[in-house]
């Protein structure tokens, strides 16, 4: 259910069991990068975060990348499988993840280039403002987390 290519920081919070302990609230962290989450391994847990690399095998296979309707669904399959549940969505905005459509949007937006920090032309800190995972590559001037696939 965890596989190892989750970043470390995606596993459950608490050990996981049978099924999960009621006396006090819970958060479970699960990531599966192959495709969805079973909504079946959160039943009964009170809060789950889907972490952004969820699904990461379904969404980057599609030209616009579109993790953000992923993890939409995979909410909608979850909370219908255990009401009451909150769910929450780790989405490191703070890294500007083109992968979701309302930030790859605004990215391409020249209306907003100002909420964006702008790629460095040299070290010490430098990443490349074109991103590799399309052929030919995208490239932008402003800085956007990137990731190979």
């Amino acid at each position: 259910m965890f596989p190892a290519r989750c970043f470390p920081f995606a596993r459950p919070t608490f050990p996981l069991s049978a099924s999960p302990p009621t006396d006090s609230p819970l958060l479970f962290q699960p990531c599966n990068n192959s495709g969805f989450t079973d909504p079946a391994s959160t039943v009964g847990w009170s809060i789950i975060d889907f972490d952004w690399s969820n699904a990461k095998a379904l969404w980057v296979a599609q030209r616009p990348m579109n993790d953000e309707e992923l993890l939409q669904q995979q909410v909608v399959m979850s909370t219908s499988a255990s009401l009451g549940q909150t769910v929450w969505v780790y989405r490191g905005s703070m890294w500007a993840y083109p992968w979701y459509t309302s930030v790859r949007k605004t990215l391409e937006d020249p209306a907003y280039s100002d909420w964006y920090v702008k790629f460095k032309p040299q070290g010490p800190w430098y990443s490349d403002k074109c991103d590799h995972n399309y052929d030919p590559p995208v490239c932008s001037d402003l800085y956007h987390n990137q990731e190979r696939e």
